[in-house]
């Protein structure tokens, strides 16, 4: 058998004791990720799973091959033993499972295991409110971290806490490099068209707006990523520094100074985009009259005689 380690972070926008839970169950659902080629050959599409918080916050994961959860596979199912917690986030569990890996946990030929998002994804519900971005694709590209190593979660740059940050500064990098083609979208447009969405309250709600105040959101969850007492990289004395430390030390400031930069970014091309596009009322005001006035000259004009 094999024993291994899960770090999970459940985003959160407070150092907190976790002392508490939203929900005690969750439905049946479909895991998408985590399957073998072969069982997609065989016609096995997807697998179903369901999971229980036990009193002492240990996680049973029940693996069934149908919706209903009538056919459950006891020899897939497994448990995630609570270990620790961090008051940035970070939950450690243990489990143990076949050295060849289960039915989702999958072991690859170097020993490396996988774990799924799907059951990630729905372990966050349990700590974690979507306040500030979209259940569906908010922080569902965060990957999760497991290792062989018992990692202590509470220690100086430890790397469940580097793993996390590196997962949020893709995360960023890949959404800026989206945002910044809808802005040049947006200035592309006739302004005529820009200002009958912004009219009509569409534009307000558009693809820019939305990816914007998403990315906002998620910064707010990855400042206490950041502002972690754990996140200490800087603390490392340079002149006694291995060059792998230096090296970490670099690649850390990187992280952080994009993060940073790409979500003031985004407030100076929000703004950029209201100012461009601004419209008062007054000056809406006008447009309606005008276009009223147009209105009645033509019905005027174009109505049958009596």
């Amino acid at each position: 058998m094999k024993n291994l380690y899960v770090v999970l972070w459940m985003p959160t926008v407070v150092h907190t004791d976790f002392n508490w839970l939203y929900k005690q169950t969750t439905e049946v659902f479909e895991i998408s990720d985590g399957l073998t080629g072969d069982s997609l050959a065989n016609g096995d599409s997807a697998l179903f799973a369901q999971i229980n918080i036990m009193p002492n916050k240990d996680f049973v994961v029940s693996i069934f091959s149908e919706k209903e959860g009538k056919n459950k596979l006891d020899d897939e199912c497994f448990c995630l033993r609570y270990l620790d917690y961090s008051h940035n986030g970070l939950f450690k569990y243990g489990l143990t499972i076949p050295d060849e890996g289960n039915a989702l946990i999958k072991i690859d030929d170097n020993g490396k295991a996988t774990f799924p998002c799907d059951i990630y994804n729905k372990m966050k519900g349990f700590y974690h409110m979507h306040n500030y971005h979209a259940v569906d694709g908010g922080d569902s590209i965060i990957k999760p971290f497991i290792s062989e190593e018992n990692i202590d979660i509470k220690a100086d740059n430890n790397d469940a806490l580097k793993h996390y940050l590196c997962q949020y500064d893709n995360k960023f990098s890949h959404s800026f490099m989206l945002l910044s083609d809808l802005y040049e979208i947006m200035f592309k447009k006739k302004r005529i068209l820009v200002y009958l969405n912004l009219m009509i309250g569409k534009g307000k709600h558009g693809p820019f707006y939305q990816m914007a105040t998403a990315i906002k959101g998620d910064k707010t969850y990855c400042n206490t990523l950041l502002s972690s007492y754990y996140n200490r990289f800087d603390c490392i004395n340079r002149t006694e520094a291995t060059v792998e430390q230096i090296n970490e030390v670099k690649e850390a400031r990187r992280r952080s100074f994009n993060i940073e930069n790409i979500t003031r970014s985004v407030g100076i091309m929000t703004e950029r985009v209201n100012n461009h596009f601004s419209l008062s009322t007054s000056m809406i005001s006008f447009w309606i009259a005008c276009f009223a006035i147009v209105l009645s000259v033509a019905f005027f004009l174009f109505a049958p005689a009596t």
